[in-house]
């Protein structure tokens, strides 16, 4: 289930340093430096919990399942060494069930090696 998922004061300042996008929220006149409060739609609690793991560690914890939500969080949030990893992933688990996705996913997210990995794997 997909649910808003917030993220306190605290957790601020690691998210603004680790992406532009959180740092332009909070520098600028929307509402989230007032409230001290982000609410993020579209992802599951889980997706968010492992992308402030990789804000705080450098790793995610769990992969599997997650790594196309990972990789649309990386490039909507900007955190690009978030953005590497879940490419990294999804190419390691490339097969003919997932090959059409994959290229979609590279596509969709401008996720090159993605993008070039699975083409070279379809046309093999």
């Amino acid at each position: 289930m997909v649910r808003p998922c917030s993220m306190d004061l605290i957790l601020l300042s690691l998210v603004s340093a680790r992406s532009p996008v959180f740092l332009g929220m909070f520098a600028s006149g929307m509402r989230e430096p007032e409230s001290g409060r982000v609410t993020l739609h579209g992802f599951s609690v889980e997706v968010v919990q492992e992308m402030l793991a990789y804000m705080y560690t450098g790793r995610v914890r769990n992969w599997e399942g997650n790594a196309a939500s990972l990789l649309q969080i990386a490039d909507q949030y900007l955190i690009p060494g978030l953005k590497v990893e879940a490419e990294r992933v999804l190419v390691q688990s490339l097969n003919v069930e997932n090959a059409a996705e994959s290229l979609l996913l590279g596509s969709l997210f401008q996720a090159l090696t993605l993008k070039e990995e699975t083409s070279d794997f379809i046309q093999s």
